[in-house]
Formats: structure tokens, C-alpha cells, sequence
């Protein structure tokens, strides 16, 4: 078995750090090297779950270098091995990594070296530019990691051996991530813990679900339900995405044929497909089963319009535009039941804000079918078009309002332009995300 060696560091590079941290509830912290990929060091943090979020999203801006992130991937599923086609797994990877290229991206997965927590740590393996790191982050139960005993510890280097563990309810850390956060509840051999925390940037954040189990049903309502964020089913890869994606079909087909349909008569439809395609652990107390049924139904009844499904398995697969499909996903979350006209101008705003982040001109252009729909003010989008060097949306913006040229006229405006530098950024990303 592999042994974790802490390694001193000097006192005076983490004295403030440490007084900083443990002044916010912050446990312990360090910096963790995997043999496996002795050029890279993830650093982690264990809280308290009772920490104010908005503390551990600081931690991530200002001591681990990261920027504000355009988008969080929040991919979820099962923390065991299971089986995809290689093509397919090819693909995923493929696609996830130009997602996350093309738009500043976190990922943020449970950290550990099994399922696709594994496969999703793989992608650094196919990265083309390497000093262009992305920001992957394994959120778990600290009780849940194999070997926690040994991290316990403050301001510590340490190097994390490959554990092998043949006991349930524990497991080894992924090598690939660039950052833990163990969330320490006080249990032991026990996972989900961390699901509170998987949500914390201000941002657009979308849940990729693949495969998965009662824990990951959990996981969408918290997410789907509760904090009205977008979740994407793989379907064909097993379990939850399968149940899902049939539960929501059939759903669906109730509503379309009966607006007033019989939630009683749903349920029991419902209940036919969970039973064959629902979690078949024959351990799983009878209560457990029912617990996550209601937990499907609350989620296809409040928030079915957040439920999107992917089928990696049909012929067209292979030519999806998976980048596409998850900005497209985000703008129909913006979407709401307030037809206002100044809720359906937010709305529309918040929608360039992210096409213009994406830098997709063309999804602006067809969401946008006519003058009407750009009654909105411009003027700062086309600011942040022009520091961004968005040279089309700059020449789109202008063809609907000519008055924006008139910002070329005030100094006041020019100079904050020119006055773009790093400093003031770093500081926009803060106040950005917090």
C-alpha cells in the first residue's frame, strides 16, 4: 500500500495564508503531488459543510490563481467503473474539451480516480496546449477519501500514493484534478456530503449526468429543482440517464394529450418505468426506492423544461455540436414564465450576454429574429464586445443602434477602454464572481 509523506514547508510562505484560511473556517489545506504525475501539484482545502460558500469560491480566485470561469460544467454520475464504447467515450472527452477551451470553463466532478470521475480526469491527456490548464475540480466528502488521515494537517506538500482500497464506501483521489475541496461532515465511508457545494459560482452552471445511481437523482433535483440549473442526460449510458430520459418522454406524452392529466395515473405510468429501469441494488430499503421515485416525479413535474437528453448512441451522434447544444441548453434555462415585456428584455440581455461570452454570432443572429427583439440597451454589450475584440458582434450591435458610435466621442469612456489593465481586471473577476 502507498503512504502519503508530508514534506515541511517554510513557515513564512504560509503564515498569512494560514492565518487567512483558518480565520474562515478552513480546516486544513496544502498542495498534493500523485507519482503518477510527479509535474503537477492540485491544491486542496477541507471545510467545515457548514462554510459560507462565498469563502471557498475566494479561495479559488485569489490562492489557487484561477479566473472567473465563464461556464461550470458540473458533471455527475456513477463513482464506479462502468462500460461505454470507446467511440464514445472519444467523443465525450472530444467534446467536453472544446467546450471547455472554447468558453473559460470549470469542471467540477467528485474527485475520485473511478467512473467518470476518472474518464473526466483523463482529458487533460488529450489537452493540445498544455499551458492553457483547465480547471478541474473534485468537490468530496472528506470521510469518503481513502487515506484522509494522513492529509490532516495544515500547510503540508504531501504525495499521494495510488491507494487500493477493497472497502465500501471509500475511495482514491484522480491525479489529473487541479484542485480538492473536501467537505468534512463528520461521517465516515460515506459520499454526498459535498453536494451542497458543487454549485458555487455565479455563473452559468450546467450538470452533465452520466449513467448513475440514487446519489445522482439526489443530485439533480438539488440542482434542477432547488437552484434552477439546466441538467443534461447522456442517454445509453445506463441508470439514471436512462430512467430519465423514458420518465421524461412519458411525461411528456401525458401532458401533450392532457393538459389536466390525472397525477395519480402519471405516477403509476411513472412508477412502471422506474421499477424495470430505477436502482436495482436489492439491498436498497423499499422507503430509499420510494424516496428517489418522488425525487424523479418532483423534478419531471416542477422543472421539466430543465431536463434536456442527449442520445450519444444515434446515428447522428457523432455530428453533434456539443458546445451547441449546452449554450443552447443555457439560453432556453434563462427562459421563464414572466412574458413581461422588461422580464422578456432581461431575459434577452442575459441571452447576448452569453452567446457574446461564447462568441457565437450566428445564435445571436437566429434567436434574434427581428428589430423588436433588440429593444434593449446595447451600449454595454458593445463595450464588452469591443474589449473582448468581438469584431463581429461590434459590427452586429452597430447595424441595430448607429448611436453606439457616439461612446468613440467620450473621453470618460475611451479612457476606461485604454485603462483595461490587469490589475483592473483581477479585480472585475472578483467582484464578478463573489
Amino acid at each position: 500500500m502507498g503512504k502519503i509523506l508530508p514534506i515541511p514547508t517554510p513557515n513564512d510562505v504560509h503564515e498569512v495564508v494560514q492565518g487567512s484560511l483558518t480565520s474562515i473556517g478552513i480546516k486544513s489545506y496544502g498542495t498534493l503531488t500523485f507519482p503518477r504525475n510527479k509535474s503537477h501539484q492540485a491544491d486542496f482545502i477541507r471545510v467545515p459543510d457548514n462554510i459560507n460558500v462565498n469563502y471557498v469560491k475566494e479561495f479559488l480566485y485569489r490562492y489557487c490563481s484561477h479566473e472567473c470561469p465563464s461556464l461550470v460544467i458540473s458533471i455527475t454520475g456513477d463513482a464506479k467503473d462502468f462500460e461505454m464504447k470507446p467511440k464514445i467515450i472519444r467523443q465525450f472527452r472530444r467534446d467536453l474539451l472544446k467546450v471547455a477551451q472554447t468558453t473559460g470553463t470549470w469542471i467540477i466532478t467528485g474527485g475520485m480516480d473511478t467512473g467518470i470521475m476518472k474518464l473526466v480526469g483523463e482529458i487533460v491527456q488529450i489537452n493540445p496546449d498544455p499551458s492553457r490548464s483547465i480547471p478541474l475540480i473534485g468537490i468530496a466528502t472528506w470521510g469518503y477519501v481513502f487515506g484522509h488521515e494522513q492529509l490532516d494537517a495544515q500547510g503540508i506538500h504531501a504525495y499521494y500514493s495510488k491507494f487500493l482500497s477493497n472497502k465500501k464506501g471509500e475511495a482514491s483521489l484522480e491525479p489529473n484534478h487541479t484542485n480538492f475541496i473536501f467537505v468534512d461532515d463528520g461521517s465516515e465511508r460515506r459520499h454526498g456530503g459535498e453536494i451542497v457545494f458543487r454549485d458555487i459560482a455565479s455563473v452559468p452552471v450546467v450538470h452533465i449526468v452520466v449513467e448513475g445511481g440514487p446519489n445522482t437523482i439526489r443530485t439533480v433535483k438539488e440542482a434542477v429543482v432547488e437552484n434552477n440549473i439546466p441538467a443534461v442526460f447522456l442517454d445509453g449510458t445506463g441508470r439514471c440517464c436512462d430512467l430519465l430520459a423514458k420518465a421524461l418522454h412519458l411525461y411528456k406524452e401525458h401532458y401533450q394529450h392532457d393538459e389536466l392529466a390525472n397525477e395519480t395515473l402519471i405516477k403509476t405510468n411513472l412508477n412502471a418505468v422506474y421499477a424495470i429501469d430505477g436502482p436495482s441494488d436489492p439491498s436498497t430499503p423499499t422507503n430509499k426506492r420510494n424516496d428517489s421515485f418522488e425525487l424523479v416525479y418532483e423534478c419531471l413535474h416542477k422543472r421539466r423544461n430543465f431536463l434536456n437528453i442527449i442520445n450519444l448512441y444515434s446515428r447522428d451522434s457523432i455530428e453533434l455540436d456539443f458546445d451547441l447544444i449546452i449554450l443552447k441548453v443555457l439560453l432556453n434555462a434563462t427562459s421563464g414564465s414572466d412574458t413581461s415585456k422588461q422580464n422578456m428584455q432581461r431575459k434577452l440581455e442575459k441571452q447576448l450576454y452569453l452567446v457574446l461570452e461564447w462568441n457565437r454570432e450566428d445564435i445571436a443572429k437566429d434567436f434574434v429574429k427581428n428589430d423588436a427583439d433588440w429593444n434593449i440597451n446595447l451600449r454595454k454589450l458593445f463595450l464588452l464586445a469591443l474589449r473582448h475584440n468581438r469584431a463581429a458582434f461590434v459590427e452586429l450591435f452597430l447595424d441595430h443602434d448607429s448611436s453606439l458610435m457616439n461612446i468613440f466621442n467620450d473621453p470618460s469612456e475611451l479612457r476606461e477602454l485604454y485603462m483595461d489593465t490587469d490589475e483592473m481586471k483581477e479585480v472585475n473577476e472578483i467582484e464578478k464572481c463573489t
